[in-house]
């Protein structure tokens, strides 16, 4: 979870702190979380890539959103993130798995192109 707040005393002058743990391909070129402070709108489901410790690439949807006072001020935001690489690990295997002879058809037209 990527957290980015601002002290009590914020002033535009100042500028954020931030506490990120993400390493995405999308942080430096298109941050979510920036975007979400700059518009007030919150992001939903993006999709990017992590980098992790090892270098390895992880398909991920992360989200982002305002935190908000008790009163209603904005006080920074968070990002979170849903990991996708068992989702993406059955996809390979499926599309692997699944070849056109796995296609039943009964229509003539069907079966002439299912011949081929």
């Amino acid at each position: 979870m990527a957290i980015l707040s601002q002290p009590r005393s914020w002033r535009a002058s100042y500028s954020l702190s931030v506490i990120c743990i993400f390493r995405a391909n999308i942080c430096e070129r298109d941050c979510a979380l920036g975007k979400t402070l700059s518009t007030k709108t919150p992001q939903i489901n993006i999709p990017a890539q992590i980098i992790t410790k090892q270098g390895e690439q992880k398909p991920i949807r992360l989200s982002t959103n305002i935190l908000k006072s008790h009163a209603g001020e904005i006080i920074g935001g968070v990002e979170t993130f849903r990991d996708l690489s068992d989702l993406e690990e059955l996809r390979r295997q499926i599309d692997q798995k699944y070849v056109k002879e796995d296609i039943v058809g009964k229509h003539p037209k069907m079966q002439a192109i299912l011949s081929l």
